[in-house]
């Protein structure tokens, strides 16, 4: 390129619009075979959950997923669950399963990702 010739100017995207580049308290991996609709979730925690912060994880998937629904990221979510046996290994994993539709995958995850990392106890999310 010469002196004269304009530059390509590339825009600065805002932090966190990419969940694999975003500056997350927390680690975040997905499988090689992972599969936009039927999407697990695995959450690991920091220590143990309390029951008060169990719930309130629980209230926050179920907000997103159903605004996913109902709503939509940049597309409509199809559907999602919460298993009565989310909660293992002494309340430090939480997962949960969706079926992620039509949704943008930086537009959708980066709401649920922005919620857990307010929690500052989640340490790990892993996307299968």
């Amino acid at each position: 390129m010469g002196m004269d010739e304009p530059r390509e100017t590339i825009p600065e995207e805002p932090q966190g619009d990419n969940p694999e580049e975003s500056s997350w308290q927390f680690d975040f991996s997905f499988s090689e075979s992972v599969s936009w609709d039927d999407l697990n979730f695995k959450i690991t925690f920091v220590e143990p959950v309390s029951d008060e912060l169990k719930a309130e994880i629980e209230s926050v998937v179920t907000k997103w997923a159903t605004n996913g629904v109902d709503n939509g990221y940049g597309g409509k979510m199809h559907s999602w669950e919460i298993d009565e046996k989310a909660w293992k290994k002494k309340n430090t994993t939480f997962s949960f399963w969706a079926d992620m539709g039509s949704s943008n995958d930086e537009k959708a995850l980066e709401v649920i990702f922005q919620e857990l990392d307010k929690t500052g106890k989640v340490k790990g999310v892993r996307l299968s």
